[in-house]
């Protein structure tokens, strides 16, 4: 018997000992890591990096400098040489709409890769502004106070008129930015103070656009089905030409409350604004946005693993996009 525990008695002192094991990853090399997103009317560029391994410190050198890169735009290629201060192979071509962009990259560790893309055409699109009475309209008064939107403050309504024109073509994916604000100027009884406030504003009924706040990789979404809501502040819309349904016209209520009424002090002048911003992408520049959403969404190291879309070809991976924007803001009258 007493032979017996002690035997236990070993096993479980032998199981208690533990060794650091050095592991020393995947025995796959690395390989060539392309990010390329291009705005029509801008130079075009490449910036290369290796893969790396999780395990590597984040100070890790991954930019590969040495590649031989070309660039071939409407059928002309040039080869591109790395430049050191902003970190990327420049071209020095401007890229127009319609333009067919590729990229060739090889390098004698990292392998080779490839990549064709189309630059969409023109946006064809304009706004206007227009006031009409306030009227709920199916919104929930616990959907405003959510918000923090006071319904007995709301002064005046503002209607940003976005108006899109159909293309020949039901394939065009497009994003709207939209950021409504104000500038208040306030007497405190001895000097002005100055503030910068978001505004409150809501979509109508059926309208077929995704809405997602702004994010720096964050903002390209699925399409939904939309009550009415209310939001606030910089958001972001993703659609397509097959999510216009009947319409072209997004219509966003910009709902403007009482300032006095927000403030112990007098307000001096009130500045209201948007700015916005309409990008018109290529199927390529869609897509891995998306899949980019789903990726910075996942949560938990439980999540099911995303994998990150991309139309690079070869011993490589990332994206060659392309896209036409067109920023601009208005200055909103009081009502």
């Amino acid at each position: 018997m007493k032979k017996t525990v002690t035997t236990i008695l070993i096993g479980l002192l032998a199981c208690a000992c533990t060794k650091d094991i050095e592991y020393r990853g995947s025995d796959s090399g690395p390989i060539l890591v392309a990010n390329s997103m291009n705005r029509a009317g801008d130079t075009a560029y490449l910036r290369l990096t290796r893969s790396t391994f999780f395990l590597e410190p984040r100070t890790a050198a991954a930019a590969v400098t040495d590649a031989d890169v070309s660039m071939t735009i409407d059928g002309v290629s040039r080869r591109l040489t790395y430049d050191s201060e902003t970190m990327r192979y420049a071209d020095v071509r401007t890229l127009q709409p319609g333009s067919v962009v590729s990229i060739s990259a090889s390098h004698p560790e990292y392998g080779s890769i490839t990549a064709t893309d189309t630059v969409p055409q023109q946006i064809e699109w304009s706004v206007d502004t227009f006031y009409r009475p306030f009227a709920m309209n199916g919104v929930s008064i616990d959907t405003i106070y959510y918000q923090g939107l006071d319904v007995g403050s709301i002064d005046s309504v503002c209607v940003f008129d976005l108006s899109l024109l159909k293309g020949e073509s039901s394939n065009r994916y497009f994003q709207l930015e939209f950021d409504p604000y104000s500038t208040v100027v306030m007497w405190n009884g001895i000097t002005t103070d100055t503030i910068h406030l978001p505004l409150s504003y809501r979509l109508p009924t059926g309208t077929m656009i995704a809405v997602e706040m702004l994010d720096t990789a964050n903002s390209f979404i699925d399409m939904m089905d939309l009550i009415p809501v209310v939001c606030t502040g910089a958001h972001s819309f993703t659609f397509t030409d097959r999510q216009l349904s009947d319409t072209t016209h997004f219509e966003f209520e910009i709902l403007r409350e009482s300032l006095d009424s927000l403030f112990n002090m007098p307000t001096v002048r009130a500045e209201f604004s948007v700015r916005y911003s309409v990008r018109s992408m290529s199927l390529a520049t869609y897509t891995y946005q998306k899949s980019v959403r789903k990726f910075m969404n996942q949560s938990g190291i439980m999540s099911e693993p995303i994998t990150l879309w991309t139309n690079i070809q070869g011993s490589g991976t990332g994206i060659l996009g392309t896209y036409v924007e067109r920023r601009d803001s208005m200055s909103l009258a009081r009502y």
